[in-house]
């Protein structure tokens, strides 16, 4: 399954946000589009819907910026990718695969 542009910068910039999770990072749409080469404007929408679906929150001020809303592991990627491209998995699918790598989905039994 491909990914249009949209879908794939902002799965792109999740990671990022991944990345700085444990530490409580806050990384701004400029750091992001500046370290994945995408255009900010571009990135600063992404960021917009990901926040009005809940995956992001936004910090304002100076030093303020973007940070995931919850745990990775509670994050699916069916949710992203539903928020980006418009409903198009079903579900039952969201708890499948969380968006951090290495990470089991909380219902899962494997080891």
């Amino acid at each position: 399954m491909g990914f249009n542009a949209k879908t794939e910068y902002g799965l792109v910039a999740l990671l990022e946000l991944v990345a700085v999770f444990p530490s409580s990072g806050i990384l701004q749409v400029s750091q992001i589009a500046s370290q994945q080469n995408i255009p900010d404007r571009y990135l600063e929408q992404m960021m917009i819907s990901l926040r009005k679906a809940g995956i992001l929150r936004s910090i304002r001020g100076p030093r303020g910026g973007y940070q995931l809303n919850r745990s990775p592991s509670e994050i699916a990627l069916a949710e992203v990718i539903n928020c980006l491209e418009g409903d198009t998995i079903s579900a039952k699918t969201h708890t499948a695969i969380p968006i951090a790598i290495g990470v089991k989905p909380n219902n899962s039994e494997a080891p």
